[in-house]
């Protein structure tokens, strides 16, 4: 921390300095940070948690004339120590752990070429409604035609190697790639339709006699992998009713896994796997008043019935092995329900994943209302959901994931910044979340949750 305010406090120096010798002519330096602050209990039948946690992302920018620099960084710890005791994901007395991390860090030039050509390149966040929600390492052009701008962006998946050949001989072909297309287009002050396009690509080989040598993988095996992803959001006001709506459709085939290769000679060319997945996401608000709105949802997404082990239509489950699992932290990734959606302030840093229901197998469906209102500095917000999978599971036979109870109160401090209280209760279903049945059928649970957030 110590040199993150010392070389934060030395840009903004030079950058003073700069400004006082040439007002025209000096970088501008901006900065901010995101924090969270809470501590969480939960618990559901034998499994009960308890733990606090901390994260702050800072932001540093300069920039002069049409260039931008940006480092945006985070430093993320649960309190206490862990069981390794050197996890620098938790903070132990001390505190003294390499938990630093790269967020972000670009450069973008605004103008470039011609008017009103823009480029950026480095890691940055990609984000489409329902599509995708994380950080790559990427390159965009972006070019604004007044009414829209067309974005086409590079997406780095897989390097599998920096060589795709060797003096001896040896070739691979395994990097991914995708390339990301989406043209937001004004159709008034108050609605905007978004298409987008995203061509996924994997490398055609992994090695010429395609056997894995030991100890070597890569992350996500994508290579002959060729899918196409198709999606349309429209965002709007008309007169008190807001809305959001997005469509996608996934097709083309992909390779299936191959997990823990450690033997040379190991056949890994895998099996190809067609999909034809869909998801639809539907919120509609209406705002009564200054004080008072409230609002309906639905979230569809298709599932895997296993029937043909050379077909998987999971949505949810086929973007997220390729793109990541998203990221909520911002309030701006999927889903609206605390728990079962990952909706909760315990998504920054949480082990939320115990009962996130979205990439279940037999696909997702969600439903339900909500409701906020605003009193001066209070704000309290409730909402009811029911959810299921899109297909019956194959265990139990049935669909009913089950229902979510949510009520949350904030206390505004300052501008962007609330004390805040969460609650969430299930009232469980038939449906088991993994594996490992953490979400225990017929076992409802409970979340509470408490703490401060700020955007400064």
């Amino acid at each position: 921390m110590k040199k993150i305010f010392t070389i934060a406090m030395t840009l903004l120096i030079a950058s003073s300095a700069f400004a006082q010798e040439d007002a025209k002519k000096g970088p501008d330096f901006n900065y901010g940070a995101r924090v969270w602050l809470y501590g969480v209990t939960g618990q559901q039948k034998d499994l009960t948690y308890d733990y606090s946690h901390f994260r702050i992302r800072p932001m540093l920018s300069l920039e002069m004339e049409d260039i931008k620099i940006v480092t945006h960084l985070e430093i993320t710890q649960n309190f206490g120590k862990s069981i390794s005791g050197d996890d620098p994901n938790y903070a132990p007395p001390a505190t003294d752990k390499y938990a630093v991390r790269v967020k972000g860090a670009y450069i973008e030039a605004k103008n470039a070429i011609i008017q009103d050509l823009s480029l950026m390149g480095g890691f940055n966040g990609y984000k489409y409604p329902l599509v995708i929600d994380n950080d790559f390492a990427i390159f965009t052009a972006g070019y604004d035609f007044g009414i829209a701008k067309a974005n086409l962006s590079y997406i780095k998946l897989n390097e599998y190697s920096l060589y795709e050949k060797t003096v001896t001989g040896d070739k691979q072909s395994t990097d991914a790639q995708a390339y990301a297309l989406d043209v937001p287009i004004k159709i008034d002050k108050d609605i905007t339709v978004r298409p987008g396009l995203i061509y996924i690509q994997g490398g055609k080989k992994f090695a010429d006699n395609k056997t894995a040598v030991a100890g070597e993988r890569s992350t996500q095996d994508l290579y002959k992998t060729s899918l196409v992803n198709a999606a349309l959001n429209a965002t709007g006001k008309i007169d008190a009713i807001s809305f959001t709506a997005t469509g996608a459709y996934l097709t083309g085939t992909l390779k299936r896994n191959i997990d823990n290769i450690t033997t040379p000679g190991t056949p890994i060319d895998g099996d190809k796997i067609k999909t034809s997945a869909y998801a639809f996401d539907l919120g509609v608000d209406f705002k009564a008043n200054d004080m008072f709105k409230v609002g309906a949802f639905g979230t569809y997404a298709s599932g895997d019935d296993k029937k043909d082990a050379k077909k998987n239509n999971n949505y949810f489950k086929n973007m997220e092995n390729i793109f990541g699992r998203p990221d909520r932290c911002d309030g701006s990734g999927f889903g609206r329900l605390f728990i079962l959606e990952a909706a909760t302030i315990t998504q920054v840093g949480g082990d939320y994943e115990k009962f996130f229901a979205m990439e279940h197998e037999q696909g997702y469906i969600s439903y339900g209302i909500n409701a906020e209102a605003k009193i001066n500095k209070v704000t309290l917000f409730a909402q009811f959901g029911m959810a299921q999978t899109a297909k019956k599971t194959r265990i139990e036979n049935k669909k009913n994931i089950g229902s979510e109870i949510d009520a949350k109160i904030s206390y505004a401090l300052a501008s962007k910044t609330s004390l805040f209280a969460e609650f969430a209760y299930i009232l469980s279903g038939d449906v088991t979340l993994n594996s490992f049945q953490y979400y225990q059928a017929k076992e409802n649970m409970y979340q509470i949750a408490g703490g401060i957030t700020s955007q400064i």
